[in-house]
């Protein structure tokens, strides 16, 4: 397993609960060092999704600790942790449907000031999903959910993170579709950004990752290569399909 020096993300002992009281998540730990892609693997409904939610901000720790970049960033607002380098692709992809792509794409950057910047930044999100570009001023409802989830990612990107968080990408679409998206996400890592995925689809996040963490009932019940885990027989019965 390839090895990584600097931790970006530390998560500590996360303790979630709704309305302070039902524990969604269970003194979880995780990290992900810079460049290393990670992935989160888990049922429907373990907690995977409000572990995002509580890095960049969204949901509050009933106990736990955050760290991101040697900072310790729980208890910051979401758009001071986006400023960070945390920027978070969520589920269902949460896009301004009456927003034409580029104003998406703008929306993406609203932390920015740097207008040059953020128009350069736009024409390679064209150069890299090339639909976008054809497309740019129709409305986002009125794109396919493939393309919806391309707008998504690079909606993600024009904040420029160093970590980009992301929640089940592979959600309702097709087969070819998932493999675009799967080559998507593992050029942005390849070209250094850290990369965290949440899925219910374990076998594009064991292809993906380095690392990964199985989490069941809020809890990490395995951890460790990505490879090595998705040879773990419980793991290849429970999750994979494999007999």
């Amino acid at each position: 397993m390839k090895q990584y020096d600097k931790v970006l993300l530390s998560c500590k002992n996360l303790d979630i609960r709704r309305d302070g009281i039902v524990r969604i998540v269970r003194e979880i730990s995780l990290d992900v060092h810079e460049g290393e892609f990670v992935s989160i693997i888990g049922s429907n409904g373990t907690g995977k999704s409000t572990i995002l939610k509580a890095i960049s901000g969204i949901r509050k720790l009933h106990s736990g600790e955050i760290w991101f970049d040697g900072e310790r960033i729980d208890g910051l607002e979401p758009h001071a942790i986006l400023k960070k380098g945390v920027s978070h692709c969520p589920e269902g992809r949460l896009l301004f449907p009456q927003m034409t792509i580029e104003d998406n794409l703008k929306m993406g950057a609203f932390i920015r000031k740097d207008d040059s910047g953020i128009k350069e930044d736009i024409g390679k999100m064209y150069e890299r999903f090339p639909v976008l570009g054809r497309k740019r001023h129709q409305h986002a409802r009125q794109i396919s959910g493939a393309q919806q989830m391309l707008l998504a990612i690079a909606r993600s990107l024009m904040s420029r993170p160093k970590l980009l968080l992301i929640d089940e990408p592979s959600q309702g679409l097709s087969p070819l579709v998932i493999k675009d998206v799967a080559d998507i996400l593992q050029s942005l890592n390849e070209e250094g950004l850290a990369v965290l995925l949440v899925g219910q689809n374990a076998r594009l996040c064991f292809k993906l990752a380095n690392r990964a963490y199985l989490i069941e009932m809020g809890q990490v019940v395995l951890k460790g290569d990505a490879k090595a885990m998705a040879s773990n027989p419980k793991v290849q019965n429970t999750y994979l399909g494999v007999d």
